[in-house]
């Protein structure tokens, strides 16, 4: 499995090209259902600016964890009526603060195209003032799943 440094160094610069049509920076969590097709998968995403700051009308926000800043994946998987345990696929959650992403990952999940998918998806880039992402494996139980179960 390569290092962290030598998956940044892989990855796609992070640019204006991941943009999608909505050119908002988010963070929140993620579950990746398949990870040999990864658009199979569930997003949630909070708006919010460089530092991290939720922007929009907190009214109307959705959070859902202790603090009622965030999202928490058993909270929200339980919204979804799935078939399936929270903490059966794997999964992860997008943090900002300072201009820095941070993607805290279930290890299966360090991949290439699971890392552009993500920071596609959450607009990780350097015209929303991200100047740096950080990839983190997160081996606790509170990330473990299935794929972890079965070793």
């Amino acid at each position: 499995m390569n290092s962290t440094q030598d998956l940044l160094k892989e990855l796609d610069e992070f640019d204006e090209e991941l943009l999608n049509e909505d050119s908002n920076l988010y963070r929140g969590i993620f579950w990746i259902k398949d990870i040999d097709n990864p658009k199979n998968d569930l997003m949630f995403k909070i708006p919010t600016d460089e530092y991290g700051n939720y922007i929009g009308d907190y009214k109307e926000a959705s959070f859902n964890s202790k603090s009622g800043t965030s999202l928490n994946h058993k909270r929200t998987w339980e919204k979804l009526h799935q078939n399936k345990p929270f903490d059966y696929y794997p999964r992860g959650r997008v943090e900002i603060s300072n201009g820095v992403a941070k993607i805290f990952i279930n290890p299966h999940l360090r991949d290439k195209n699971i890392i552009n998918l993500i920071k596609s998806e959450y607009n990780l880039t350097k015209c929303n003032g991200i100047k740096d992402i950080k990839i983190l494996d997160d081996n606790s139980e509170h990330y473990k799943c299935y794929l972890d179960r079965e070793q």
